[in-house]
């Protein structure tokens, strides 16, 4: 797999000539998410890799999230390789215009969860609303993640997301982003349209946490409900 890495990031997108997987089609938009499996061909694995040194090169990380070495499968149940692809306009074949990777984390905290552990699309491609529109999909497939590197994109999206606390085996509280806020004391109870508040009440009447959605993220959960 070619790198195209340029100073001005004006990269060409890797193109497959088949692809395999399991395939979600991302709302409201041209791509698709794909989640790697033994069917994947080599070059789908490898294109994980190139976004992933992609992705350590923007936020000039020391870790590589993934290698991959020829003939080995890196998806399996405990970790997941995910690309965003797109159809050539004119030639057939897959334009590969970004990539993810999910591992389970068995051993941080009591309760298993998955971390992403980065998720990189190509500049052209950003603000277009296919990652964004990805989120829920991921939250359906992870239930509660733990997201890590940030970028200032990431954390700006990321904000007043709701989140679920979890406590590691060393006793350090941990949130992780969910599609239902959470509290110390299990699922918060929704009030009105967009605020939520633990069911807990204190011995002197107060509610312990609260969360209140952005209009658009709680018009945005209604309408992914219906």
């Amino acid at each position: 797999m070619r790198d195209d890495w340029t100073e001005d990031m004006t990269l060409t997108p890797a193109t497959l000539p088949s692809m395999a997987g399991l395939e979600c089609r991302v709302p409201k938009s041209r791509a698709s998410l794909w989640l790697l499996d033994r069917r994947s061909p080599e070059a789908a694995y490898e294109a994980v890799a190139l976004y992933g040194r992609y992705f350590q090169r923007e936020l000039d990380t020391d870790e590589v999230p993934y290698s991959v070495y020829r003939g080995l499968r890196r998806s399996d149940e405990a970790d997941h390789l995910l690309l965003w692809t797109i159809p050539p306009a004119t030639t057939p074949g897959y334009r590969v215009i970004g990539a993810a990777r999910f591992v389970r984390d068995e051993h941080t905290s009591r309760d298993p969860f998955w971390q992403m552990r980065f998720a990189w699309i190509l500049p052209y491609f950003r603000y277009r609303h296919i990652f964004s529109a990805s989120w829920p999909i991921f939250l359906t497939r992870y239930h509660r993640l733990q997201v890590e590197p940030l970028s200032l994109t990431m954390k700006f999206f990321l904000h007043r997301k709701p989140t679920w606390p979890v406590t590691t085996a060393q006793g350090t509280p941990l949130r992780l982003y969910s599609d239902w806020p959470g509290c110390q004391h299990g699922a918060m109870q929704q009030f009105g349209e967009h605020f939520w508040v633990c069911g807990a009440t204190a011995p002197d009447a107060t509610r312990c946490e609260s969360y209140s959605a952005p209009v658009r993220e709680a018009s945005a959960q209604r309408t992914t409900t219906r």
